[in-house]
């Protein structure tokens, strides 16, 4: 899943644990940083989910907007950033989710052609997936200027004035 193979098997292939560790030296959460480049994002969840046995239907804008929705789900299938799967696998996979979709304008772009697709966790409200995760177990980032990266490229371009620097 999502470019995962049998010999690198870290999802986030852009997240390079030396690069970061050197980066972000002294970051109060590098810890958390490091585990989500190695294994990804872990959303513990405060108390076990229901199994769910109505399934929702989507938002009327993507219904309203199917084709637009279908691209974009293809999309992300064809990037390996989602599963889609017969509804049946929730026999033998109980904690699958199901939520809703929706689809909201993206730009000046023709509606009928190009969209922004939203995946709603907080539906349905009270028993969502966004209530069920334990937020305390979550760190909150501090946002800070990072110079880390453009001190590196500075030190690329001395080193290596005649590499294009992307």
């Amino acid at each position: 899943m999502r470019g995962q193979t049998p010999d690198d098997y870290r999802p986030n292939k852009r997240m390079l644990p030396d690069a970061i560790r050197t980066a972000c030296r002294g970051y109060q959460h590098l810890d958390a940083l490091l585990a989500i480049a190695d294994s990804g994002v872990r959303a513990p969840v405060s108390e076990g989910m229901p199994h769910q046995h109505v399934y929702p239907t989507n938002h009327k804008s993507a219904a309203d907007r199917y084709p637009v929705l279908i691209k974009n789900i293809r999309k992300e299938q064809d990037l390996w950033r989602c599963f889609v799967l017969d509804l049946d696998i929730l026999g033998i996979w109980p904690e699958v989710r199901i939520s809703p979709f929706g689809v909201v304008d993206k730009g000046d772009a023709d509606p009928l052609t190009s969209g922004r697709v939203i995946h709603d966790l907080s539906f349905p409200e009270g028993a969502s997936i966004n209530d069920a995760t334990d937020a305390t177990s979550i760190c909150t980032p501090v946002f800070e200027p990072c110079d880390a990266i453009a001190v590196e490229i500075l030190r690329q371009r001395r080193h290596q004035p005649d590499v294009e620097i992307q």
